[in-house]
């Protein structure tokens, strides 16, 4: 064993390559949650519904034109992504997908536009993330 100044630490080596697994995967699903955000804004401002009765148009898609996301990133670097409502539109929320009661008294009912449309993206995404992970 004399002549074995060639050494190597192999811990030092596997971190090396889960860090760089890690970095990979990271990026790949921060991107597919990013496009999932846009995904769930894209759907949710086709189906939200609008004031039909509204004479003024600009009223008409006022919910759906404040319909946004945001990014949100944490002190370790790590990304998440916000679905809201701008402004004080955020209120009609919980009112259009639940129901509210007219000013007739009558009921009007939810319409589950934002459940519906999570519904749609959920599985793509969680595809996206599935295939990050899997090594290649």
């Amino acid at each position: 064993m004399s002549g074995m100044s060639d050494k190597f630490d192999l811990s030092s080596m596997i971190a090396d390559v889960t860090g760089a697994y890690l970095t990979e995967v990271q990026e790949a699903v921060d991107a597919a949650a990013e496009k999932a955000a846009e995904d769930l804004v894209k759907l949710t401002k086709q189906t939200a519904p609008y004031d039909e009765h509204s004479r003024n148009a600009k009223r008409k898609k006022h919910y759906r034109n404040s319909i946004a996301y945001q990014k949100r990133t944490t002190a370790v670097g790590l990304s998440s992504y916000i679905w809201y409502v701008k402004g004080a539109d955020y209120r009609l929320t919980h009112l259009l997908v639940n129901g509210h009661q007219a000013r007739d008294g009558s009921r009007v009912r939810g319409n589950p536009f934002l459940k519906n449309a999570c519904e749609e993206v959920f599985p793509k995404f969680l595809a996206e993330v599935e295939g990050a992970v899997k090594p290649k």
